[in-house]
């Protein structure tokens, strides 16, 4: 009689590989980057009638390229200079009085860690802000300053605030990220950012942004991608690896131990 051969099924049940789930992972936060930077768009509404008596430019604000009129519309196109890493134009939102001449030419850098900043720490919500040139009037604030938002630091809760200063050429009031605020940021960027793997990495890595994470955060994803598989590989193939999952015995195998012995020749 033929025997057929009766494949067993494993002991061992199908394992998920840690590489798959690796690249679940940095596709998901891929995804959600993605949605972030769909919601930090503030949405295009018109503006309300003025109430009697008050002007329109009082509300929306007066004319000005960089729409820096309102607390909203200048922290709208801070943010998005940054994310088309146009680090120059983000200087334009921001109050560089209180710097030297050389501590402005590093306008554009101190930008990028602002926004790195509020990145990691700060979400921020237009609706928040006040779409009107004379800001909020009942925040507790000078009547010339509007809360962006708070940081809980090492050293306690730093308030970042906007201002309301004269424009250079003609004097008009509009709204920037306040100089107190631009000499908090080194501080801030020391204890947010990247930390040592600045000096690791070329600039690009930091200036250049994709669905809102800079180049070295998706470094950062790769590898969470990357070393586990390598992991697993290594240790897959290692002797006590083996050990503790022996390969499963093959049908042909079990078929053929179960046979009887043959009896000793005379």
């Amino acid at each position: 009689m033929t025997n057929v051969p009766v494949r067993r099924p494993s002991r061992h049940p199908p394992t998920v590989r840690p590489w798959l789930l690796a690249l679940c992972v940095l596709l998901t936060l891929a995804a959600g980057a993605s949605s972030v930077a769909a919601q930090d768009t503030p949405p295009a509404t018109p503006a309300p009638p003025p109430p009697a008596g008050e002007e329109l430019s009082d509300l929306a604000g007066p004319p000005d390229r960089y729409n820096r009129g309102t607390p909203r519309g200048s922290v709208s196109g801070f943010i998005s200079a940054c994310r088309k890493g146009d680090y120059e134009r983000a200087t334009q939102y921001m109050d560089l009085r209180r710097l030297s001449k050389k501590e402005r030419e590093q306008g554009p850098r101190i930008a990028r860690q602002l926004k790195e900043v509020l990145d990691q720490k700060l979400w921020v919500d237009f609706a928040t802000l006040s779409n009107r040139n004379a800001g909020f009037a009942d925040d507790g604030l000078p009547g010339w300053q509007d809360r962006l938002g708070e940081i809980e630091t090492r050293e306690g809760l730093v308030t970042l605030l906007l201002q309301r200063v004269p424009r250079e050429d003609d004097g008009v009031r509009i709204w920037k990220i306040s100089a107190a605020t631009v000499g908090q940021t080194a501080a801030l960027y020391e204890e947010f950012g990247p930390g040592v793997i600045e000096t690791w990495l070329p600039p690009v890595f930091f200036e250049v942004h994709v669905l809102d994470l800079a180049l070295w955060q998706w470094l950062g994803l790769l590898l969470l991608a990357v070393v586990p598989w390598f992991l697993w590989t290594r240790g897959s193939t290692s002797p006590s690896w083996r050990r503790c999952h022996p390969a499963p015995a093959t049908g042909r195998s079990s078929a053929t131990s179960s046979r009887p012995a043959a009896p000793p020749a005379t």
